[in-house]
């Protein structure tokens, strides 16, 4: 009889003190897929490296209890555990640029993850693994190095390399979260192929309860300060999980424009990324841009934040000042809101040091400031306590809720939201875009979201555009790109979308 892949016993994981998870038991057949969900915080990813092979008491971290893999425990005997994962178990971590060195190409870190020599090889499979994942052009990710790669193609070279070793467990923490719905639903395909051809077993950690629906036998549910909260079908799980977005259709006054982009194109590493971009942005706009992944959305996000300098063209605001300026740096009026929050972290310095810098400009700051900052991480629902830790010592969704803190406490004219909900619950999402609009429906600030999830498009948005290779194929209001799309990009986009919402 073979032995389960994962079994694991009273797992019991407490950080500075604090219990996460008390007396966890789970057993994931040879094949089989389970997924957890949980808020943001509650231990998910700490989980994950516990069954992974990766537990280290550190930091504050401590664990005790058994897990086994493949009937090999790896915990608490860390010897065995150095023997398994990499091997019998694969991570797939929520955070992919921070688990890619900078320095090596997508295909360089597949040779050395498989300690291979026979790299032609290696780059022929992973090109067809990438391929089944919605990559177009896998030789040119393959020379990439992560810098240079969007979020979801950095997400998807690292689901390719995980599937190179053929684990017998596949942990997978919020893999799609960088994904527009056609590559979200490719990789969802992909991975159910893949467990069929390999037989892995899969771990699938997310807030996304329809993607679990579609992959896990079983959904577990992890609540603060319990093991297991409770564990059901995934059909019943889907009917608890129907949340219906409001969404009002009023356009807000745009008022003046205070910022242009005009004929704007962007290169990076001799390839282009953006192309001849015209945009202007009033007051009050509420605008969202829209692309697969890999369209060039973020670097159009850091165009208007003045992270990034154009190649051609020329970016004005005036958010500083009453009379038109170039932008040629990053301006505290115009804060931006990253699709990987971890890394926009100084990881020597606290959450709270982090943001009193950016807020104030010390690390010391008055009573009257420590309030302001209290306040305000309080409505963004940040636990107690995190705001003292440092970014690798909390949960995504907490990281993300403190880089809200900071762009808040800046008070921006324009804020730009890159994915900002994607590490988050659907509680605490749900928290954060009332407040977001509550600042836009008091007329204190422009937004621009950069988003897949189409209804909170709906909810917070009045204007759209879509791009495609670094090109605007399409723009105007939010219905009518969303509705009636007329460019190719737009209909594939909406389409994956309104598939997804159809499935069971």
């Amino acid at each position: 009889m073979n032995r389960p892949a994962l079994e694991v016993e009273k797992l019991s994981i407490a950080l500075r003190n604090r219990v996460l998870l008390q007396c966890v038991r789970l057993l994931v057949p040879e094949g089989g897929c389970i997924g957890i969900t949980g808020p943001s915080g509650v231990g998910k990813s700490i989980f994950a490296r516990a069954i992974s092979g990766l537990a280290v008491d550190s930091e504050g971290v401590a664990f005790t209890g058994t897990v086994r893999v493949g009937g090999i425990e790896i915990l608490p005997d860390r010897t065995r555990a150095r023997e398994v994962r990499g091997r019998e178990v694969v991570l797939i971590p929520q955070s992919a640029f921070l688990s890619m060195p900078p320095y090596l190409t997508v295909g360089g870190l597949a040779s050395a993850i498989l300690w291979t020599s026979h790299r032609k090889e290696t780059v022929r499979r992973l090109a067809e693994i990438m391929q089944r994942f919605g990559i177009d052009d896998p030789e040119r990710l393959i020379r990439s190095r992560p810098a240079q790669l969007s979020g979801g193609e950095r997400q998807r070279a690292l689901m390719s390399i995980a599937l190179l070793k053929e684990p017998r467990l596949l942990v997978a923490d919020e893999p799609t979260t960088a994904l527009d719905p056609r590559n979200k639903a490719l990789v969802i395909d992909a991975l159910k192929a893949a467990q069929e051809s390999i037989g892995f077993a899969l771990v699938l950690i997310s807030h996304d309860l329809p993607l679990l629906s579609r992959l896990a036998a079983r959904i577990v549910k992890f609540e603060d300060n319990n093991a297991v909260d409770w564990s059901l079908p995934t059909e019943d799980v889907q009917s608890r999980a129907s949340v219906v977005l409001q969404h009002s259709s009023a356009d807000a006054d745009r008022g003046d424009s205070i910022l242009t982009a005009s004929s704007v194109s962007v290169s990076l590493a001799g390839r282009s990324v953006l192309s001849e971009i015209q945009l202007e942005l009033g007051r009050y706009d509420r605008l969202a841009v829209l692309g697969a992944s890999g369209s060039g959305k973020t670097t159009l996000a850091k165009v208007v934040t003045g992270l990034i300098r154009p190649s051609l063209g020329a970016v004005e605001s005036r958010v500083e000042r009453a009379d038109w300026r170039p932008l040629n740096g990053p301006s505290r009026r115009i804060q931006m809101i990253y699709q990987d929050p971890v890394s926009s972290f100084d990881p020597r310095l606290t959450l709270f040091h982090s943001v009193s810098l950016a807020a104030f400009g010390s690390r010391r700051v008055s009573s009257e400031q420590r309030k302001r900052i209290e306040s305000l991480a309080q409505r963004l629902g940040i636990r107690a306590g995190a705001l003292a830790r440092r970014p690798p010592e909390v949960s995504g969704g907490e990281c993300q809720r403190a880089a809200l803190l900071r762009a808040f406490l800046c008070r921006p004219a324009i804020l730009v939201a890159d994915e900002f909900t994607s590490n988050l619950d659907p509680e605490s999402a749900a928290g954060v875009q009332a407040l977001i609009e509550g600042a836009i429906d008091r007329n204190e600030l422009a937004l621009v979201l950069v988003s897949h999830d189409f209804d909170l498009v709906r909810r917070l948005c009045n204007r759209a555009l879509v791009l495609e290779n670094g090109e605007i194929v399409e723009r105007g209001p939010t219905e009518q790109v969303l509705d009636a799309p007329t460019s190719n990009a737009a209909r594939s986009l909406t389409a994956g979308w309104r598939n997804q919402r159809a499935r069971p």
